[in-house]
């Protein structure tokens, strides 16, 4: 295995092993990358794969920390490894040199589940500064999208000097997102947005399932139900499991 040096990495690394472990697989060596370290300390990371003479090698990092060790292997002339990336990972185009891409020939990437949201998509479009004024990023946002500036009072005039020496023609309250180009939501790719948007339903779906516990069909010892008004995190966490086991298996 191969992972990045920082928290990401090392956690994911772990969590694949352990389940590696389980199945009764092994992991012949694991060694960290990063985009700070030396030659020397990549060529050492090449060498230790050639010395177990494994075939598969598991990379668990993002790819801002490979372009080292992937040209690493291509100038070391080592070819036979079969790279699986974890979803960590992300495929940058003009990142690694010539020698590089011939190295990712015969990969296998992952990627996170991902399923369509209701009415997510509508949600985002209908998104404006007025409707949510405590948000902190949406004028951000909005500013970014729309080319404009939000004025600090209304006596303002109507242009403003942007931090790049153009001027600007203040935002409106008549904006609206529903015709803006789909790329400022990243549409194409929301799998870390399913994610979270699944954690939050099966949180709520786990307490409603303890609250309206009936004694006898619990899902605890003998049938038994939670305490409402002490409810503990592992009992919350017993109810979530089947809910996203459920959410992510069923056609």
């Amino acid at each position: 295995m191969i992972i990045s040096d920082d928290e990401v990495g090392l956690q994911g690394g772990l969590d694949t092993k352990r389940i590696i472990e389980a199945n009764g697989g092994c992991v012949a060596f694991m060694e960290k990358v990063h985009n700070s370290y030396t030659r020397e300390k990549l060529v050492h990371v090449v060498q230790v794969a050639q010395k177990h003479g494994v075939k598969v090698i598991i990379v668990h990092s993002p790819d801002v920390h490979l372009k080292g060790i992937i040209e690493t292997f291509a100038a070391q002339n080592v070819t036979d490894k079969v790279f699986v990336f974890s979803a960590t990972f992300k495929l940058t185009r003009g990142l690694y040199n010539e020698q590089g891409w011939k190295i990712f020939n015969g990969s296998l990437g992952l990627s996170p589940h991902n399923r369509k949201m209701e009415n997510f998509e509508e949600f985002l479009i209908h998104r404006h500064p007025l409707r949510v004024p405590n948000d902190i990023f949406i004028k951000q946002f909005w500013e970014k999208v729309f080319s404009c500036k939000w004025p600090e009072s209304k006596e303002t005039n109507i242009t403003t000097t942007m931090e790049n020496g153009s001027r600007s023609i203040f935002c409106s309250v008549n904006q609206t997102l529903e015709k803006k180009d789909s790329r400022f939501f990243e549409l194409y790719d929301l799998s870390y947005t399913y994610h979270s948007y699944l954690a939050v339903y099966a949180l709520a779906h786990s307490l409603n399932a303890l609250m309206t516990c009936k004694q006898g069909q619990g899902p605890f010892i003998k049938g038994t139900c939670a305490d409402i008004n002490n409810l503990q995190p592992w009992q919350v966490k017993k109810v979530v499991n089947p809910y996203v086991f459920h959410r992510l298996h069923r056609s």
